[in-house]
């Protein structure tokens, strides 16, 4: 099994000599999201294939770069395109952005996808803030002694999705009037999708959302 640490590390280092600005938050960004947006400023773009050892997205629509830059003076590392467990990425390769962010000193990170919609009270386009999730993927990002250079074996999942962090979104909402919803994140391993026998079982198991990311980088954040 690969080093992740020291590969994060070699990662870290190339990251932080094409740019001096320093990660305050990191946004992994799923399907179908615009990245221009978000930044005042940016700074450079890195694809993920000129970055020593950063797997490489294959999915369409992930653009594959790193894109850093400033919002409103905050420095922002924007990750356009992830890793799934269909495309053949170890969890540990999935959650590699993490374990460099880690390494650069990152303490807030947004996680982004696209999902389907299980809970009845959801309509289509809807943004759902999520509160917890049921990780259905075969693999854990936590597996292995170099594993423990980032944190505890047994990190507490209790809160994997900070509460205090849920509730200024939600102010946010409310202040733009918008019907902010929350729910429960389902992940398979795909890339199939889902028969109608386990969508029943994601409802009954308390899952109001089903995709095929997001729960390993959580995992991988927590610790």
């Amino acid at each position: 099994m690969e080093n992740i640490h020291l590969k994060a590390k070699k990662a870290k280092e190339f990251i932080s000599s094409q740019s001096k600005i320093s990660p305050e938050l990191a946004i992994i960004f799923g399907s179908g999201l615009n990245s221009e947006e978000l930044f005042d400023d940016i700074d450079i773009r890195l694809p993920y294939n000129q970055i020593p050892l950063f797997p490489v997205s294959t999915v369409e629509n992930h653009k594959g770069e790193l894109i850093i830059g400033k919002r409103k003076g905050k420095g922002i590392y924007l990750f356009s395109g992830r890793f799934h467990y269909y495309e053949g990425y170890s969890a540990r390769e999935i959650a590699f952005p993490v374990r460099v962010m880690q390494l650069m000193g990152l303490k807030n990170l947004i996680l982004t996808n696209a999902a389907g919609g299980i809970n009845p009270d959801f309509n289509a386009g809807d943004v759902i803030l999520l509160k917890d999730h049921i990780n259905m993927i075969p693999d854990n990002p936590l597996r292995g002694k170099d594993a423990l250079n980032f944190g505890p074996r047994f990190p507490d999942m209790a809160k994997a999705y900070d509460p205090e962090f849920r509730k200024q979104v939600q102010s946010i909402a409310q202040n733009q009037e918008y019907n902010l919803k929350e729910g429960v994140y389902l992940a398979f391993q795909g890339p199939s999708l889902e028969t109608p026998a386990e969508y029943t079982m994601i409802y009954r198991l308390g899952g109001d959302l089903i995709g095929m990311s997001t729960v390993l980088e959580a995992i991988a954040a927590v610790q």
